[in-house]
């Protein structure tokens, strides 16, 4: 069971709107804020949702990782969910009643592994201001269109180049990537990133699975998580990262924080003579 230190207060207000800090986690062990610039949480009529914005500039939101489930409590209200892409995690989110009844609030996520037993793997708390209207937090909660499968025509059969679908969602394009040929997840296609980025608990659950073995990580700084495991550095070698037909081997990986998304860098994209992205088509071309 999950117990916080908080006082009996009144209950939280319904409809509530928050604007909070980057807060204070604590990810594998070790506290950190790195790579988030702020939250928004918004409660209305026991809907939730919460938005991260990176310091990217991206808005990472709960509802698309988690299925977010409201729970009532005695002084305080959460959420609990299972994260999509992984249901041996799961998450609460919680708002604690403000015991000075003065509009002071904060935000609270604790991230349960349930792999090895019920351990904590990442806690945060954050100070929020409450903002009167949801309107104000509209422009960064963007609504997101359901994916969509384009069809593409297949390459030509003495061509070079590889052209795989693309999802759009949410503004952004998304291909399937497997991982060292086990498992396959949908990342996006950001030239901006330096590396290919995968979040904390994707990659807590590829090296407890042995798709990342020790001898991958890169570097001697080593990580701790809440239940012991011992990650080996921040940086990691992919051993093969396989989009469409084409697999690049020894491909340079780096943690991205819990709230971060799966993300198809420079150190994939580099390594090709060409790569671009046909809009009409809604394809990643490699060549």
């Amino acid at each position: 069971m999950l117990v916080t230190s908080r006082a009996v207060a009144s209950v939280v207000p319904d409809p509530l709107y928050l604007m909070c800090g980057p807060g204070q986690s604590v990810l594998f062990g070790v506290q950190t804020d790195k790579g988030v610039k702020g939250a928004l949480v918004g409660l209305d009529h026991g809907i939730w949702a919460i938005g991260y914005t990176l310091v990217d500039g991206q808005t990472v939101m709960r509802n698309s990782q988690y299925y977010v489930e409201p729970v009532p409590v005695a002084d305080a209200t959460e959420w609990r969910g299972w994260l999509n892409r992984n249901p041996n995690l799961w998450m609460i989110g919680e708002i604690p009643a403000d015991p000075s009844d003065q509009g002071h609030f904060q935000y609270m996520e604790w991230l349960w592994d349930d792999t090895n037993g019920r351990k904590l793997v990442v806690s945060t708390v954050a100070d929020c201001t409450r903002v009167t209207d949801f309107n104000t937090l509209r422009p960064v909660f963007p609504a997101s269109p359901p994916p969509q499968q384009p069809s593409v025509p297949p390459d030509a059969p003495n061509g070079g180049n590889q052209t795989v679908s693309m999802l759009s969602e949410g503004g952004t394009f998304k291909v399937p990537v497997t991982i060292n040929g086990r498992l396959t997840l949908d990342f996006v296609v950001d030239s901006g990133a330096a590396d290919v980025s995968i979040p904390a608990d994707v990659v807590l659950t590829l090296f407890r699975t042995g798709t990342l073995a020790e001898s991958d990580f890169l570097g001697s700084q080593t990580y701790v998580t809440a239940d012991g495991t011992k990650i080996p550095s921040q940086r990691f070698s992919i051993r093969s990262l396989k989009v469409g037909d084409k697999v690049l081997e020894n491909v340079t990986g780096s943690i991205a924080p819990v709230a971060g998304g799966l993300l198809l860098g420079q150190s994939f994209l580099s390594r090709f003579n060409s790569w671009s992205i046909d809009n009409q088509r809604q394809a990643l071309i490699l060549n």
